[in-house]
């Protein structure tokens, strides 16, 4: 019995490779077929990095922008113009960071000045306590005078009361920048300022003390604050004007009387001579009235005012 011979197996590449070098002609072609796959692979490979970089900077574009849009949508910080001023332990603060103040500070007067006809000085004792206001006096025959805000305010507190039977308003604002205005014996108040008839007690005799006004009420330069004001035929409005951004210099000694007196801490430390605030021409009017009231030209604060 004859053997049988089993032809010699050849893998896959042995068998190309034989294939190949019988058909030599191919081989120059098959290189270059693999040369111009590597080329295109390059070409594909570089567009797609160079898209992959483009996506990532358009991604770094999106979140700047991103964050640009969402610092406008955050909410805003307190505007300057609705800084609020409070007593609080004897000193006064802000509910914001409040803008500055002219310097110098410059006011235009709450009243109509042809109408003045004299001036009560700020910083003297009157009756039985120290008043840091000073006020205007107007002629017997109307208490149709009005007043108005004479910069942009906050009404923050206010009282009304009676004063022989008729009523009167005080009132106290706040400007944004630390400067307190008091306002009393308004008898008719402005439109924007009626409302507060809803939230005050009913008035009694000689019971003055304030009522906080929440939300505070915002008057803009301008807007009037009463209509009509003193009592019956005694026809004037009490004005004072308080620096409460630092106590005044007179507070500074120890020994100064008018800390003797009902919570000095709120007022009377602050009260500034408003006569040095207006314009010189106004001051100089003012000044050449007759002065209203028994304690003349006695005055803490307008110290040398003539001078």
């Amino acid at each position: 019995m004859e053997d049988t011979i089993v032809p010699e197996q050849k893998t896959f590449f042995e068998k190309i490779w034989s294939f190949l070098s019988k058909k030599t002609v191919y081989i120059p072609l098959i290189i270059l077929f693999i040369l111009s796959l590597i080329v295109v692979g390059y070409l594909l490979g570089g567009r797609a990095e160079e898209k992959k970089d483009q996506e990532i900077k358009l991604e770094e574009s999106n979140v700047v922008e991103t964050e640009g849009d969402s610092d406008t949508t955050e909410p805003e910080a307190e505007q300057d113009s609705d800084v609020i001023w409070t007593s609080m332990d004897g000193k006064w603060v802000p509910s914001g960071t409040p803008p500055e103040c002219d310097d110098p500070l410059i006011l235009d007067l709450p009243v109509v000045r042809s109408e003045v006809s004299g001036i009560l000085w700020p910083g003297q004792i009157r009756g039985d306590d120290f008043k840091s206001h000073g006020g205007f006096r107007f002629p017997e025959t109307t208490q149709k005078h009005t007043v108005t805000a004479h910069t942009d305010m906050h009404l923050i507190n206010a009282s009304n009361y009676l004063s022989s039977g008729i009523v009167q308003y005080f009132l106290v604002f706040s400007s944004p920048c630390g400067i307190v205005y008091k306002f009393d014996h308004a008898f008719k108040l402005g439109p924007k300022l009626e409302v507060i008839d809803d939230v005050l007690p009913v008035p009694t005799e000689g019971d003055s003390r304030t009522t906080f006004i929440q939300p505070p009420i915002k008057l803009e330069k301008g807007d009037v604050i009463a209509t009509e004001i003193g009592i019956g035929s005694n026809v004037f409005i009490d004005y004072g004007v308080h620096d409460v951004r630092q106590p005044n210099e007179q507070s500074k000694d120890p020994s100064w009387s008018a800390l003797e007196y009902f919570n000095p801490n709120e007022f009377n430390i602050y009260g500034i001579c408003w006569l040095e605030v207006i314009s010189q021409e106004d001051k100089q009017y003012l000044l050449d009235l007759p002065v209203a009231g028994k304690e003349g030209e006695t005055s803490d604060y307008c110290i040398g005012i003539r001078d």
